[in-house]
């Protein structure tokens, strides 16, 4: 019964989060237009790109450090710690390749992005790490509370700036960041009293021990992930550019809050399938519950998208909507697999994940630029399917040889 409360309360919270998303997205959609949208998108993009890359895998790392050995008094400090670190890496980071990515036109926004990247990684990290104490000791209640609150901090704040007559694509920006910046000073004041001790030099080891692991996939799912914007993003104008970020938002409305779920339970719970047999048999069956229905959600998907999208977003977007649709069947394919994925890193194995997203990478970054060029976004939003589907396919293959051997070696 308890289970069945988790999977609901868990469901609910990454509906909300995904419905807020979607808020988010109409709202900078329908107030800035295709051409501001682009932009906004331009000047946020790298910093995100360059704080989640140096992100390390180390909530991931907290994760199966804490469902594993528990949570100790030094692990809050160490997290924190190792968070501030990071931060301070990823901030000259940003300062220095932003110099060389914004260009042209946007250039002029410079300034304003080194800024939004500083403030940026501190809060990301805090947030992110802190999280996945909580998620680690499968105390969802607090990990879900505080999501939804980071995510309704970011479609209030432009609603505010939207009835103030100021809403621009800076102040879009500073809405984006205000959600973390509210959370993060929120988590470390709850978790203070923890603060005052010493981090763990050995506990900060093991977590980046089983983070360094985990980071060469999570560097090749970035890239599988994000190749696609950096074409556009370095290719593109602003139109299409603010049109393919629509029609990403709305094509992972369809799987999103499935997979996120599965996720944010299964990585835990698989953590702690030692010896059971029974566990391993239910998480393959929950698995291929998941694909038929991501299948059949992308297929309603693709039906509603052509009156969905234009009625959400404006007219302006309409030829926003075959993007979207193509979009939809990448987007669930890689869904999918990125539930095998954490499932595989959660057993500490790695090859079926590295072999599946090298793949599918090394699709997009062969003929993204050809498929650009020759068909515009359209060419690439197909070469997308393509790659996703033999990711997921070598993933899924991996993934069903090292469940069964590990069922029979607890045999």
């Amino acid at each position: 019964m308890r289970k069945v409360r988790i999977w609901k309360a868990t469901f609910f919270s990454n509906g909300f989060l995904l419905g807020a998303g979607i808020v988010s997205g109409v709202l900078l959609a329908r107030m800035l237009g295709a051409e501001d949208r682009g932009l906004l998108t331009a000047i946020t993009y790298w910093p995100h790109f360059i704080v989640g890359v140096l992100a390390m895998g180390v909530n991931e790392g907290v994760v199966l450090q804490v469902a594993s050995r528990g949570k100790s008094k030094t692990i809050i400090a160490t997290t924190v710690t190792i968070a501030m670190i990071l931060a301070v890496l990823a901030a000259i980071a940003c300062w220095i390749l932003l110099g060389y990515y914004l260009l042209g036109q946007r250039s002029e926004y410079l300034g304003f992005a080194r800024i939004y990247a500083i403030i940026l990684a501190p809060t990301s990290y805090v947030c992110l790490f802190l999280l996945a104490i909580y998620q680690g000791q499968m105390r969802f209640n607090e990990f879900n509370a505080v999501r939804v609150m980071q995510t309704a901090i970011y479609p209030s704040a432009l609603a505010l700036f939207w009835l103030a007559g100021c809403l621009t694509v800076e102040t879009a920006a500073i809405a984006a960041l205000l959600g973390g910046l509210v959370v993060s000073l929120i988590l470390v004041s709850k978790l203070s009293a923890n603060l005052s001790a010493r981090p763990n030099l050995a506990e900060g080891k093991e977590i980046a021990r089983k983070s360094v692991r985990l980071h060469f996939v999570n560097l090749l799912m970035t890239m599988t992930e994000q190749v696609d914007k950096i074409i556009l993003v370095m290719l593109s104008s602003n139109h299409q550019l603010g049109n393919y970020v629509v029609a990403y938002t709305a094509a992972a409305a369809g799987s999103a809050i499935l997979t996120q779920t599965f996720i944010n339970i299964m990585l835990p719970a698989a953590a702690r399938t030692e010896g059971a047999v029974l566990r391993y048999q239910e998480i393959i069956r929950s698995l291929r519950i998941l694909l038929l229905t991501v299948l059949v959600l992308t297929g309603v998907m693709i039906a509603a998208l052509p009156l969905l999208l234009p009625a959400a977003f404006g007219a302006e977007f309409r030829e926003a909507v075959p993007y979207a649709q193509v979009l939809s069947i990448a987007l669930g394919f890689y869904g999918v697999r990125k539930c095998m994925i954490y499932i595989l890193r959660s057993w500490e194995v790695s090859r079926p994940a590295v072999l599946g997203e090298a793949m599918a990478s090394l699709c997009v970054l062969a003929g993204g630029y050809l498929a650009f060029v020759k068909n515009d976004v359209i060419g690439l939003c197909w070469l997308l399917v393509v790659a996703q589907l033999v990711g997921t396919v070598i993933v899924w293959r991996g993934f069903l040889t090292t469940a069964q051997n590990r069922m029979v070696v607890k045999v």
